[in-house]
Parts: C-alpha cells; sequence; structure tokens
C-alpha cells in the first residue's frame, strides 16, 4: 500500500493582475515541529538522530563554503548546492561585486526522502459555496435595465444562489471596483438572504462601466470557509 501522509489545506482566494483565482495553504493547525522533522529526516535516511540534528545544526553552516567554491556538498539525507541567479555581459567578470546576481543555496533531498514527500497527499479540508449571481436590477426598472445603477440610494435587488450574506463581516458584502480594482462605491446591505439580497449604494461614481463584487459564504463560519467572490460588469448610468 503506497504511504500517504495527509496534510489539511484550505483554498485562498488570490488577485495578481488581471488573474485571480486559489492558492493552497496549510490549515494553520498544521505544523511540524522541530524534532518532529528531524526524527522524520533521520528514519527516512536510516541515520542516528544525533547525526541528523548536528548536520542541520551546524554542518549547514560549515557546508557553505565548499557551496561557494561551486562544490556539491553531499550531506547524508541530501546534497547541499549554490545556483545562481541574474546574467553578466562578461563572464569573466568577478561576481561578488555584481549586484543583479544572487546566489540562493539549495537542499535537494535524498531519493527516499523525494519519494515519500511525492507520495503525500494534500486533503482540502476548506468548505466552498456554490455561489451564483442572477438578475441585478434596481427597484423601478424592468429586466431591460439589468446590471444598471441609475442614482444613489435606490434599492438595488441581487438575485443570487447561496448569496446569505453577513454584513458585520469586512470581507463580505457588495461593492463596485473601477478598471484599476479600486473600491469606488460600497453599498449598505439592507436585506438577505440565500437567493435574494437588497442594497443601496449610498453614492456612485461617475457614469461608466465598473465591476459589481459580491463576497459571501452563504451564512458559513470564516474559521471554516474561505469567502467567495462573484463578479459581474455593471453600467453606471447615471451618479452623484
Amino acid at each position: 500500500m503506497a504511504y500517504t501522509n495527509p496534510f489539511a489545506v484550505k483554498l485562498v482566494p488570490y488577485k495578481l493582475g488581471t488573474s485571480q483565482g486559489y492558492r493552497i495553504v496549510l490549515k494553520e493547525h498544521v505544523t511540524v515541529g522541530y524534532e518532529d522533522f528531524l526524527g522524520e529526516v533521520a528514519r527516512e535516511s536510516k541515520l542516528p538522530l544525533s547525526t541528523v540534528r548536528g548536520v542541520w545544526d551546524f554542518g549547514i553552516d560549515i557546508a557553505g563554503n565548499e557551496m561557494r567554491s561551486g562544490k556539491r556538498v553531499d550531506i547524508g539525507f541530501g546534497d547541499l548546492y549554490m545556483v545562481v541567479n541574474g546574467s553578466v555581459e562578461d563572464p569573466t567578470e568577478n561576481l561578488n561585486n555584481n549586484k543583479s546576481i544572487r546566489f540562493s543555496g539549495v537542499l535537494e533531498l535524498s531519493r527516499p526522502l523525494q519519494s515519500k514527500v511525492k507520495a503525500m497527499e494534500l486533503k482540502n479540508e476548506t468548505k466552498t459555496i456554490n455561489l451564483w449571481l442572477h438578475e441585478i436590477v434596481e427597484e423601478g426598472h424592468t429586466k431591460d435595465d439589468e446590471n444598471k445603477l441609475f442614482e444613489a440610494n435606490a434599492t438595488v435587488v441581487i438575485n443570487t444562489a447561496c448569496g446569505l450574506l453577513v454584513p458585520e463581516r469586512t470581507d463580505e458584502g457588495v461593492w463596485l471596483n473601477d478598471a484599476q480594482g479600486q473600491t469606488v462605491a460600497t453599498a449598505v446591505v439592507i436585506s438577505t438572504s440565500p437567493t435574494v439580497t437588497t442594497v443601496r449604494f449610498p453614492t456612485l461614481p461617475e457614469p461608466g462601466r465598473y465591476t459589481l463584487v459580491y463576497a459571501g459564504r452563504n451564512g458559513l463560519d470564516p474559521i471554516e470557509c474561505d469567502v467567495t467572490p462573484k463578479t459581474r460588469y455593471v453600467t453606471v448610468v447615471a451618479g452623484e
């Protein structure tokens, strides 16, 4: 039977430029202690724990001089070596005086340890919600005016699935972002349920196209569920 060692992880939303998605991080209660780490290395490398501890505490510093001279150093449960990042115009120049060059140390685990790490199972324990945005219509207007905002303080009806908000939470709610991703208007939640939420924008930005962000957890506890954002392009037809 293959070795598995589950690590509980959760999905955290991220945004980088025009790209957005989720990244995997370890849940906070999953930690590996110093002694546990050394013990695992000792068992898998079949070395005495005292040897592994001595190499880890002192040997890596001692190996530094050898690494800087371009040598690959065997420390018993892996190899240490130096890599260089950057570029030079003259391959014969002294790299020590080049500020654009960065040296990094690399620990390459021995093959048994590599296989063990590759066999580890990531177990996602994050609860997610299947949030959907349907019609967004300002009261007094018809579905022909869907995704349009006409005046500040008007009631806006947002039909959703799994859309229950908890307005007291700072990362939940409804707001407008401009093309640069900056928040230009934040809505006040009047009422909310999993299927219908009504909001009002005390102020609206200048006429134009904006991104409406709807972020919530459908009432789930933040410890168990990361906030889920959904977006929709809306047009401000007239603003204050």
